[in-house]
This record gives C-alpha cells, structure tokens and sequence, in this order.
C-alpha cells in the first residue's frame, strides 16, 4: 500500500507541475489584437538596349506597376499600384507592405502596366513576393519577412524588371546642288522635323523640345541648319519609331531660282540602321543657238514658198 501511494503522489505532482507549466505557455496568451510592423521591399528598373546591354540613354517617364494578391492569401490585405518616376538608369523604387493582422504566408505578384514612350518595348516579365507573418511573442505584436519568390535559387531570385529601349536610329541629312548653272559654293537655309505619334520622353541634341499643339496629332521637334553642296548632317541615338523629314525654307532670297526636290521624307527612324534624307537644288539653262522651236513652222512655210517661186521660174524659162 505504501508502494502503491507513493507512486499515485508522483502522478499527483507530475500532473500539477504539467498544469502549471501549460498555464504559464504561449498557448493562453491573446494574441488577436496583435498587428505586424509595416515594412518595405524593393522593385528595380533597368533598361537595356536592343542587344540586352545596360544603356546610359533612357526616357524620362513614369513607369506604372501593380501588386496582385494571391487569391489563397489568409485574408485580403492588398498592396497597391505603385509609381517610379525614372531620374536615373537603373533605377529603383520602395514599396511599402502594410501592417498584417493574420499569420501565415501572403504572396503577391509584381507586374509592369505597359507605358506608350516612343522606342521602349514593355517588359511581360513578373516577378513574386511573400511576406511571412509570424508571432512575435517576446515583443506581443506579429513579426514580418519579405523575401523574393521568382528565381532559380536563393541568390538569384528575380527583382528587376527590364524594359528594351530601342534609341539606337541615326538621321543622315545632305545637298547637292546639280545644272549648269548651280552655285556649288552658295548656301541655303533648311528645317529638319522629328515627329512621333508617342511622346518621345527625351530631348533630341540640337534639336527645340519636342511639342504638340492642341490641334495636332504628333509631337514634332525641329532644328534649323545651314545647307551647301557635299553637306552631311549626322544625328544619333534616335529613338526607333519616329519619322524624319526636311525641307528649304521658301522665299527667292534662299531659293535663289533653284528647284528644290527631296528623297527619303516621312521615312521611319529603324534601330541600327541609317535613314537619309537627300535635298537636290537644281538650276538649269538651255543654251541660245538662235534658233527656237517656236520658229521652226515659219521657216518650213518659208522653205516650201522658196522652192514653189524656183519651180515656177525654172518652168517659164523652159517655155520660154
């Protein structure tokens, strides 16, 4: 017997120690007023040329991105569509995660809105997010950890989105002045016009701020030059897409009797190729021999006339 209640006195005190020990566990603390700390993660922007390589030119543009949720998310906590202004290449953007009330592990996806600047083509990539959500007993509030989820493996996981920007077009601009009478020495006064259906984002070097009036439906921008035979003009780094043209300014002062003809206007800038735009000035005389086309009937009349008073004297003498 005393064998017997010794051993139910060990049951008794293990028991109450287990009790005690559960009561003073994180099984009975409340947690549902907890709240998590609102932290950050980072969306990169990088634009490249044609060839995948880093560009130092890049359009001065916002850049629009959104946040999708997880639809298997504990709850619908969202993050909102966030805007990057670009002010250098690359660039790169914080992005705020809000304050979470709910464990467990929420996963978004991160996608680019497609913008309309002239030469970019928009990146189609995504990348993911998670945000872990954990008690945080020791301080009595719900602990956060943002981690990239896209990627093949813990150092490379994807957090920057690449857009192709295509500002690799050159504009070739020459004269020629052709006839016999054309001053290859003189010069003239033309207008070379940029125009583009999208915004360019980007001032083109020598040439006025890209507009677009109330009216119109492209953004033009021009630049004055001086012109003379075996002029060349050449401009790089233009955005592919837009459209070049030129022409003399009018008026006999800088036309000087010459007509002016043009090849190549209206032609669309092509990433790694040479658009020329050729201008001709022609001047051109015949010259005076003394004998005009405007004369020819007359002197046939005359001729028919001087052959018909032969023959009818060569005819008289014979009679006679």
């Amino acid at each position: 017997m005393k064998k017997i209640f010794a051993i139910l006195m060990a049951l008794v005190l293990t028991f109450a120690m287990s009790a005690v020990a559960f009561a003073d566990g994180t099984s009975n603390v409340n947690t549902s007023g907890w709240k998590s700390d609102a932290t950050s993660f980072t969306i990169k922007k990088q634009y490249v040329d044609a060839n995948g390589n880093e560009t130092t030119l890049y359009p001065n543009e916002a850049l629009h991105f959104t946040v999708t949720a997880d639809i298997n998310n504990p709850d619908t906590t969202a993050i909102g569509a966030v805007d990057l202004n670009v002010n250098s290449n690359p660039d790169s953007i914080q992005v705020t995660v809000p304050s979470y009330t709910k464990v467990g592990k929420y996963n978004y996806t991160v996608s680019e809105t497609a913008g309309n600047t002239a030469g970019v083509t928009y990146s189609s990539n995504t990348f993911g997010v998670q945000v872990l959500v954990s008690y945080d007993y020791e301080n009595s509030k719900l602990a956060t950890q943002v981690v990239m989820t896209t990627g093949d493996d813990a150092e490379h996981k994807i957090d920057t989105i690449v857009n192709t920007y295509k500002t690799n077009g050159t504009l070739e601009v020459t004269k020629t002045v052709a006839g016999n009478l054309g001053d290859q020495s003189g010069t003239f006064e033309a207008v070379v016009t940029l125009s583009s259906e999208k915004p360019v984002n980007r001032n083109i070097e020598g040439f006025t701020a890209w507009n677009k009036a109330d009216t119109a439906t492209v953004y033009t921008c021009t630049q004055t030059i001086t012109v003379y035979h075996g002029y060349k003009l050449t401009i790089s780094n233009l955005p592919e897409g837009i459209t070049a043209s030129v022409a003399e300014t009018e008026g006999e002062e800088n036309m000087k009797g010459y007509t002016a003809t043009y090849t190549g206007n209206g032609n669309a800038i092509t990433d790694g190729q040479t658009t020329t735009l050729a201008i001709t000035n022609t001047k051109s005389t015949s010259v005076d021999t003394g004998i005009t086309m405007d004369s020819i009937p007359y002197i046939v009349l005359l001729a028919v006339a001087v052959v018909g008073i032969a023959a009818l004297t060569m005819k008289k003498r014979y009679e006679a």
